[in-house]
């Protein structure tokens, strides 16, 4: 195939050698389909607007650059690949025909040419192979690749302070991230969809996943992550929607697997935390609650909370929330709703403080005690027009209650199943409407307080 079939292809090969005849020129707009069949001839997807085709107007798919540790730089990518990623995202920045770059399987580093970071050209797509090899190596002092608009699918990142960093509108796909510092950074109006993305710590440093900051916006499914300190932090203002998340902890980090430190929203579901010092942390910074919203999502064998909310308003429903050497949850400063969820075998069910606290059809059950509400805590446990139907049996009481505020205190616990004691009956249910007024001075029954203006309804 000579370079007179190149048509677009042209400038892309190589420049046009004197000769004789008739001087050769790039093809003009109007010969395209011509040039386009003869490409086709050559081995190139036949175009999708040919004549009898349903769909005339399909978008040209762009070019695409070709790119292999056994290429040559001197190449032209599109016949035979260049050698490094920095060449092929040079030609990208010169040409807004090229739409993706294509790496083969091998190791892409400072040995093979390599000089990170790159900053990719918008609406450019770098891929790896589908069932990966492609690898992306650093020296831990430079990030790899930022993108503003565009995607990543693939690929796999070694020893990057930071491997991907975000700044637009980006989609990621099937990407393996090993650090010791960030995999993700999304910055200040930066929105991030992704999907298959598998995070691994390193080392002793307590790593994070995801990084948000300012006003940024994470939708993510399929995130994994192990022996990291914080798979997702998320600051300011922004925002983070995760679904089908396997998160691993790590003990020995002092840190929560999701971290939400901003102003924003958490959206969870279908998702497991296991271990780890803290589970999720909902903690605005500002004067401005957070907003958190988790829906089938298990988080277990935490040290310290599975759940915390400081300045947050919580929905929880369904799920589980179990195995904590200390408190499943506590709500301090918010609101809280749970509807479903089991609380299992902790040394504490539930601590809730100047909050508001609602909940239905939960299991609260062999934890050290149910739950305790504490100072200007408001609970809704169950009222006689609408039961709480909960099961508080617990290795001490089920409830707790400390409010010890000046004025006569009635908790609503109406339709719940207790332990047959301290007047329940043998199926732990008590005469509904029932009120008892403290003080409940024995701990391992179903009932505790040692203040005398604190009644319960039941």
């Amino acid at each position: 195939m000579n370079d007179s079939n190149l048509g677009p292809f042209a400038s892309l090969t190589r420049a046009p050698t004197a000769g004789p005849g008739p001087e050769r020129r790039i093809p003009p707009t109007g010969t395209r389909l011509l040039v386009l069949l003869s490409l086709a001839a050559c081995g190139f997807p036949r175009p999708a607007d040919l004549p009898g085709d349903a769909a005339v107007d399909t978008p040209d798919p762009g070019v695409v650059l070709q790119v292999s540790p056994a290429g040559d730089d001197a190449n032209d990518g599109l016949l035979q690949p260049v050698k490094t990623l920095k060449h092929a995202i040079g030609l990208a920045a010169a040409d807004a025909r090229i739409t993706k770059i294509v790496l083969a399987s091998g190791t892409y580093s400072a040995s093979s040419g390599e000089t990170f970071p790159y900053a990719v050209a918008s609406n450019v797509i770098v891929t790896g192979p589908a069932g990966g090899g492609a690898i992306l190596v650093g020296d831990k002092t430079a990030p790899a690749i930022s993108l503003n608009r565009g995607g990543l699918q693939n690929l796999e990142f070694q020893n990057f302070p930071v491997a991907i960093t975000v700044t637009g509108v980006v989609r990621l796909e099937n990407i393996r991230v090993s650090t010791d510092a960030i995999a993700i950074q999304i910055e200040a109006m930066g929105r991030l969809t992704a999907e298959g993305i598998d995070v691994t710590g390193t080392s002793d440093v307590c790593a994070t996943g995801v990084a948000l900051n300012g006003d940024a916006i994470l939708t993510i499914s399929g995130l994994t992550t192990r022996a990291l300190g914080t798979s997702v932090l998320a600051m300011s203002s922004s925002s983070a929607t995760i679904t089908h998340a396997t998160l691993l902890g790590r003990l020995a980090c002092q840190q929560a697997m999701l971290s939400m430190i901003s102003s924003g929203s958490l959206v969870v579901s279908d998702s497991l935390i296991d271990g780890g010092y803290l589970g999720i942390d909902v903690n605005s910074r500002t004067n401005v609650p957070a907003q958190a919203m988790l829906t089938n999502v298990v988080v277990r064998n935490t040290d310290t909370d599975a759940l915390a909310i400081f300045n947050g308003n919580v929905s929880v429903n369904g799920g589980e929330l179990s195995h904590v050497r200390q408190t499943a949850m506590d709500i301090v400063n918010g609101d809280g709703l749970l509807i479903g969820v089991s609380i299992l075998g902790s040394n504490g069910g539930f601590y809730i403080q100047d909050a508001t606290f609602k909940m239905r059809n939960c299991v609260i059950a062999d934890n050290g005690f149910g739950g305790a509400l504490g100072v200007r805590a408001v609970a809704d446990l169950g009222t006689i027009t609408d039961p709480g139907n909960n099961v508080f049996t617990n290795r001490g009481a089920g409830l707790s209650m400390e409010n010890g505020g000046p004025d006569p205190t009635l908790v609503d616990a109406v339709g719940n199943i207790w332990k047959p004691v301290q007047g329940a009956d043998q199926n732990g249910r008590y005469l509904v409407g029932t009120v008892m007024s403290g003080p409940f001075t024995e701990q391992g029954l179903n009932l505790y307080t040692a203040l005398n203006n604190i009644s319960v309804r039941l």
